[in-house]
């Protein structure tokens, strides 16, 4: 069980999740303007931040039905904050293939290196992580 501690002036909530996945989840939706913790919960039991993003980008139609479960406007500041994360990491791997082609990988062979590299981390240092991975 992971445990999630929220807390205001005057009372302290503690959420409690099956797995890791929910957790990061729960955590990055109550950043997202006008989502609560029940709103968050909702869109929690989805799983994972990434299978909502891979729910956003191949508009799967069951999955996108338990978010607007919480409410439309609150669905598509999910969405919106969601979508705005996605392009941003777009933009992150542009700058990190632009350069790998230059030095001669093909489109694929970066794909695949960058697809077991960790999504996180400075543009620099997944450059460098993707040269392990394609050098071997």
């Amino acid at each position: 069980m992971f445990c999630c501690l929220r807390f205001r002036k005057d009372f302290w909530d503690l959420y409690g999740f099956l797995s890791q996945e929910e957790m990061n989840l729960f955590d990055f939706l109550m950043t997202v303007p006008g989502v609560g913790p029940k709103a968050a919960l909702e869109i929690s039991a989805i799983g994972s931040l990434d299978n909502l993003k891979k729910a956003i980008k191949e508009d799967n139609q069951k999955i996108m039905e338990n978010v607007f479960k919480i409410g439309r406007k609150k669905a598509q500041a999910v969405i919106f904050e969601i979508s705005r994360e996605i392009k941003e990491v777009k933009k992150n791997e542009d700058e990190i293939v632009k350069p790998l082609i230059k030095l001669g990988f093909s489109r694929k062979e970066i794909k695949e290196a960058l697809s077991v590299i960790p999504e996180k981390g400075t543009v620099e240092l997944r450059i460098k992580e993707a040269l392990k991975v394609l050098g071997k």
